[in-house]
């Protein structure tokens, strides 16, 4: 089976499988375990507020005429996420616009996907230590910010659980060959595209776990080629999906802008692995909003030697790993292949598209695991299961501390945002029978977290509808470009209220 070729030697945290209640039993602690841990690190996110793209995923997913893929002024054909949609949908009638149950379920079904990794690691039969340390790392990474703070994220969680969910499966599959779990592997693989376009990369993992299984097998060569062909199948989905998406964004290139650009590749392999490493955000909370923007500016002024730097770096690395391809144990190799495969979706977005870690986040978890555990073995510690589990509980102290001060930057942006839609309600009370005004310049984010640099017609139509759409947004002007609206009425956000902006 698989789990031989990824088997971690001397490590005295394997544990023998006596019985299934035993069994059974630490399968429950591991997930009580992640439960707590991830609702005391996340917690402060479910005081969390409506922000931007949320208001218009709430908006869009109550119109069932937005749910038609083949409709190009549809919301669904602009995303090509109506598994997202109906997501809010159903959460709309749960909650109604109670943005901490949107949170709370977002959290939910992360937890869910950290246990799932670590019931994936059980069937391929690792040891338990190295199972629960990958999944509590990618539980509690700072690079989930987005994903938990962030209502309109939640697409990234769901997707991962049909995703693990599939994988879950289809290792089933190679355990017994029923057909069941192929079929049924196939439709999480489905449920997952129609969330998020990231489970394209689904039947390349499959490729991978069928390749793996066979070899561990068998003695004869074992080919990709034949694996392809008892995995086929599951191509077919993310292959119907690409040519949807290929044909919807030539209509209407609203969803996402793409490149097929080298330059492009380096930029976005750099973002997510400094993003993997360090928690940029809470570092320039700590510097401050002018510093990060005069070092963002000295980046794009030498963006070509900078770009040209990194890009021969990464090669350099890679002839490396090529070359000490035999030294790196294979859990390692399995992490990197992971990692990339969960990038693939991304190489050709332009702009802070990629900023989602969470399917690389798992490669990068197992690399970084099994370093922790070579450093173990390499300096020869006495117990090395305690330096693990102590660099581990520092880890997760250290996440915390940062997640939280995040998590207080969030809060305040949807307080923000709370107060211009309670503002612009009592503004629009105050209005004239069909008279109608424009709001300019309101503020687009606070300290990298969203405010209204889009959203503010839909928040305004969600919370107050009688309104009647008499507000509109019509976004960032500088003086000059206001002149143009000077016969008609103009209001801003600021010092706390709404005020109107006088054009001599």
């Amino acid at each position: 089976m698989i789990h031989s070729l990824f088997s971690l030697p001397n490590d005295r945290w394997q544990k023998t499988r006596n019985s299934e209640e035993k069994l059974n039993k630490q399968t429950t602690l591991v997930f009580l375990f992640l439960a707590v841990t991830g609702f005391i690190v996340f917690y402060p996110g479910l005081k969390v507020g409506f922000v931007a793209d949320d208001f218009i995923w709430l908006e869009k997913s109550r119109h069932v005429s937005e749910f038609n893929l083949f409709d190009t002024s549809s919301f669904a054909f602009v995303k090509g996420r109506p598994g997202t949609m109906l997501i809010f949908s159903v959460l709309d009638r749960f909650f109604h616009l109670y943005s901490t149950g949107f949170h709370c379920v977002t959290l939910t079904f992360h937890i869910l996907n950290a246990f799932l990794l670590f019931l994936i690691f059980h069937t391929i039969k690792l040891n338990y230590g190295f199972s629960l340390l990958v999944s509590l790392l990618f539980l509690i990474h700072f690079s989930n910010e987005e994903n938990i703070f962030w209502a309109a994220s939640l697409c990234t969680v769901f997707c991962l659980f049909f995703y693990l969910c599939s994988v879950l499966i289809y290792l089933k599959w190679l355990e017994n060959s029923r057909m069941i779990f192929k079929i049924s592997g196939l439709i999480f693989s489905v449920l997952a595209v129609s969330v998020r376009e990231d489970a394209v990369t689904i039947p390349l993992v499959f490729l991978m776990l069928h390749f793996w299984n066979d070899k561990a097998k068998e003695d004869r060569p074992i080919t990709w080629v034949t694996s392809f062909h008892k995995n086929w199948l599951f191509f077919l989905p993310p292959l119907f999906f690409l040519i949807y998406r290929w044909v919807s964004l030539a209509q209407d290139p609203r969803g996402y802008s793409f490149a097929f650009s080298p330059v492009i590749w380096v930029q976005n392999i750099a973002y997510f692995l400094v993003n993997l490493l360090l928690p940029v955000r809470y570092a320039f909370d700590k510097v401050g909003y002018d510093v990060q923007t005069e070092f963002r500016n000295h980046l794009m002024s030498y963006q070509s030697s900078v770009v040209g730097v990194i890009g021969i770096s990464l090669l350099i690395l890679f002839f490396l790993a090529v070359r000490a391809r035999k030294k790196i144990p294979n859990l390692v190799k399995a992490g990197l292949l992971l990692f990339f495969i969960g990038l693939l979706p991304y190489l050709f977005l332009v702009g802070n598209a990629p900023r989602f870690l969470h399917f690389s986040l798992i490669g990068g978890m197992i690399v970084i695991s099994s370093a922790l555990y070579a450093a173990a073995r390499l300096f020869s510690m006495p117990s090395p299961e305690k330096f693990v589990l102590l660099l581990g509980a520092a880890f997760t102290v250290g996440n915390l501390i940062v997640l939280h001060e995040r998590a207080g930057w969030w809060v305040r942006a949807g307080q923000l945002a709370e107060n211009i839609v309670a503002e612009s309600s009592v503004l629009a009370g105050n209005l004239e029978k069909n008279e109608a005004v424009y709001i300019t310049n309101l503020p687009r984010r606070i300290n990298g977290v969203y405010i209204f640099h889009i959203g503010y017609n839909e928040a305004v139509s969600l919370f107050h509808p009688e309104t009647d759409r008499r507000l509109q947004d019509i976004g960032t002007k500088d003086f000059d470009e206001l002149r143009s609206y000077k016969d008609r009425r103009i209001f801003t956000y600021k010092a706390g209220k709404m005020q109107e902006v006088r054009i001599p």
